[in-house]
């Protein structure tokens, strides 16, 4: 349980300094706008500070239960490494095949030609301006 505190703390530390950057906060707002599916930044941060040990214990199974594990393996790997690879996911963590319905789509909405969006957003961190 102490882990789980240290880990919150240190992602809560991270999402409030996501868009302190100008060029991430730039990427963010872009992505609120293009990703169909998108979570707030303030929406992790209410869901992190809220997360108990407990939770996160029950959670997990289910979790389990929905995971579906799609990868690529590059650089210099010979076939045999790549597929070991592999296996070490088979392993540890036992998933069965999701139905093609259930699997995830990240949709990117595509914007209309000639369209224009301007938002007018402070910057976050002055000195970085």
């Amino acid at each position: 349980m102490e882990l789980l505190q240290v880990i919150k703390e240190e992602m809560v530390r991270d999402l409030r300094n996501a868009n302190l950057n100008p060029l991430s906060h730039s990427s963010y707002l872009r992505m609120q706008l293009l990703v169909e599916v998108f979570w707030d930044v303030y929406d992790q941060l209410h869901c992190l500070v809220d997360l108990s040990y407990t939770d996160l214990k029950e959670f997990i199974p289910k979790l389990l239960l929905q995971l579906h594990i799609e990868g690529l393996c590059h650089g210099n790997l010979s076939k045999e490494e790549a597929i070991n690879i592999v296996d070490l996911f088979k392993c540890n963590l036992s998933t069965k095949s999701l139905p093609m319905n259930l699997k995830h789509k990240e949709r990117v909405l595509r914007l209309p030609s000639g369209a224009n969006f301007v938002r007018d957003v402070r910057v976050k961190n002055k000195l970085e301006a």
